[in-house]
Order: structure tokens, then C-alpha cells, then sequence
């Protein structure tokens, strides 16, 4: 059985990314639904939007993501955002047209690799590893599924209200204004030719 299935999975149509403020080597993030809402601040130490950019293209390009240890997913990405003392973990999936995300606090980062390497699947989990399933709902903050094309709309506003909310030119190259301008017209592209 898929591990997504056990989750209490919401529609993700009006999800939504917005940076708050990037100032000293963080990255103040919301993310929210209409139902709830949560922010916090990433560290330098990873690159949140640009790591979620890339690892959505590879996904609705069909191309496969690299962990973190080397691992090669076909259809599941992981990205983390450090904090600098926990963790923000999201688990991106495409799968037959629907894109799921889903996002934890602090949770094992290797349980996740493993997750994907199985395909999600929990008897395959269990036989490898000879352990039960942790109960994934523990600091679970979004479970989201929904079209391809919303999460990329989603992305793609996201990073339209970055340049519109920092317009200062003397800014886009640093770290959180700056991110691969490549990936993000193949966003596009892909958006338009759908």
C-alpha cells in the first residue's frame, strides 16, 4: 500500500509559498492553505525555493531527482530547508497527473530516502527494513495533493511576488533573491504547454 494513502490528504489548489523577509542569511517562508497556515525561517545552509524549484522540474519533466546520499527517485523528490536546529522536510511526488506534497518538522530525513527508494510502499518498507511503518502524521504540517499544473502555478507566483517584493537589482544576486533563471523558464515552458 502507498504510504500516501494512510496521510489525510487535502486539496492543493489554494496552496500558497510566499517569502516574508530575506535579510542575514534567512529566509522567512509562510506556506498556507485556507485552513491553516505556517511560517518559519530557513538558513543559508540550504537554498528553500531554488531546492523546490529544481526538484518540481526534474519531477513534471520526468527526469530523476537525487538524494541527498546519492540515491536516484523516479518519481519522489525530498527537500529540506535547515532551520539550523530542526529541519523543514518536504516530500514532493508525480505520479498518474497528480502531484502531491507533503511536508513534515523534524522528521528522519533517511526514513523519507528510504520511503522513496521503496516507491512509497509500505510492505516494501516493512520487508527491507523489518520494521513497522513510523506513524507519519507525528509533525505532519501539510498533506496536499492535487493538479501538476497547481503546485507549478503556485511555484511560479511564488517566485513573480519575490521579484515584485525586492525589486532592488543590487539584490538578485544574492543568496535567496538569486535562483536558476533555466529551471524557472522551464516552469514556464512547461505551464504554457499545458
Amino acid at each position: 500500500m502507498d504510504i500516501l494513502s494512510d496521510l489525510p490528504l487535502e486539496s492543493s489548489e489554494d496552496f500558497s509559498i510566499a517569502v516574508n523577509n530575506i535579510e542575514s542569511g534567512w529566509m522567512d517562508l509562510v506556506i498556507a492553505t485556507s485552513e491553516k497556515r505556517f511560517q518559519y525561517s530557513a538558513s543559508y545552509l540550504t537554498d528553500p525555493l531554488n531546492d523546490l524549484l529544481e526538484a518540481t522540474v526534474l519531477l513534471l519533466t520526468k527526469q530523476s531527482c537525487h538524494s541527498r546520499f546519492g540515491r536516484l527517485f523516479k518519481h519522489s523528490a525530498m527537500v529540506v530547508h535547515d532551520l539550523e536546529g530542526n529541519m523543514i522536510v518536504w516530500l514532493l511526488h508525480y505520479s498518474d497527473d497528480i502531484f502531491t506534497v507533503v511536508i513534515w518538522k523534524d522528521i528522519d530525513t533517511g526514513l523519507i530516502e528510504d520511503l522513496c527508494s521503496y516507491n512509497l510502499d509500505k510492505a516494501t518498507y516493512e520487508k527491507k527494513t523489518f520494521e513497522d511503518l513510523p506513524d507519519l502524521t507525528n509533525n505532519l504540517l501539510f498533506a496536499l495533493k492535487g493538479s501538476p499544473e497547481s503546485f507549478a502555478k503556485t511555484l511560479t507566483a511564488t517566485f513573480d511576488n519575490l521579484g515584485a517584493k525586492f525589486p532592488d537589482e543590487e539584490d538578485r544576486d544574492h543568496w535567496g533573491f538569486s535562483y536558476s533563471k533555466t529551471k524557472f523558464q522551464a516552469l514556464k515552458k512547461w505551464l504554457q504547454n499545458k
